[in-house]
């Protein structure tokens, strides 16, 4: 949208003043950019530690399932940049209709703030501020002209985390998917998360259960986020004894902190 400012007549107590022809200024126009990519904070799942990377994603389908985003990363001591160039639609595309998507790996980030901009095909400059502390990375922009951030603080993923989800399909369901909870309770040490987003997931307030990315829309299932000092195969050994004996009626997703699935 554009906006467009002519020439305001002003009135004085003794004479008006009008605009004469060889007055008039040029219009100032006033453009809105589009906006046209998801920017999102994650952690690169490994030993601590960890890495900061940017998800990109466009806000438009396009034509193929595996398009890419072109873009530039300059990291130095006073600023990190990150500039959004294009959309790379590859040689032999897939078809179908998704986002494209990219994935920016900044890297290892110390604590403290860092100048952050992030720019759009040379066009457009978003100045910001990131801070990192030891809890978390918050990302304060002054302008988000053509960018969506949907989440500004991404909490750090804490060491020996596990999280996922037991979808069920069946009364029965119901009652294994409980007791596996349960059994992996009692394994995982006790632990309290902090309230927010951590990018594979997301602890809400109350008695909510955590939000679990890339879990199915369905009401049939039982999310979970614990901490695990324990050996990793007695982990395996749970998860696949439920699989062995009731696949028929529950499905379950397992991940770490390092970036296993179990």
């Amino acid at each position: 949208m554009k906006k467009i400012y002519g020439c305001f007549f002003l009135l004085l107590l003794s004479a008006a003043v009008g605009c004469k022809k060889n007055d008039i200024a040029e219009p100032i126009i006033i453009s809105e950019v589009e906006k046209e990519f998801f920017v999102e904070m994650q952690e690169r799942l490994g030993p601590s530690p960890r890495s900061l990377q940017m998800n990109l994603r466009t806000i438009k389908v396009q034509d193929c399932l595996d398009a890419g985003i072109q873009y530039d990363l300059s990291i130095t001591p006073a600023l990190i940049q990150l500039d959004l160039a294009d959309i790379v639609l590859p040689p032999n595309c897939d078809p179908g209709a998704a986002p494209a998507r990219e994935t920016a790996l900044i890297g290892f980030v110390p604590i403290g703030n860092q100048n952050f901009d992030i720019n759009l095909r040379n066009t457009v400059n978003n100045k910001g501020t990131l801070t990192v502390t030891a809890d978390a990375y918050t990302l304060r922009m002054a302008t988000e002209e053509g960018l969506v951030i949907p989440t500004k603080q991404l909490r750090r993923i804490p060491d020996f985390t596990i999280w996922g989800y037991i979808t069920y399909n069946s009364a029965t369901g119901v009652e294994i998917a409980q007791n596996f909870y349960q059994e992996l309770a009692l394994l995982s040490a006790p632990s309290t998360f902090a309230i927010g987003h951590y990018g594979y997931f997301a602890v809400p307030g109350g008695a909510a259960q955590p939000i679990i990315a890339d879990s199915p829309p369905a009401a049939a299932l039982r999310s979970f986020v614990f901490r695990f000092i324990r050996n990793p195969d007695d982990l395996r050994n749970l998860v696949q004894r439920y699989r062995t004996d009731y696949s028929q009626h529950i499905q379950i997703k397992l991940l770490n902190d390092t970036g296993e699935s179990f």
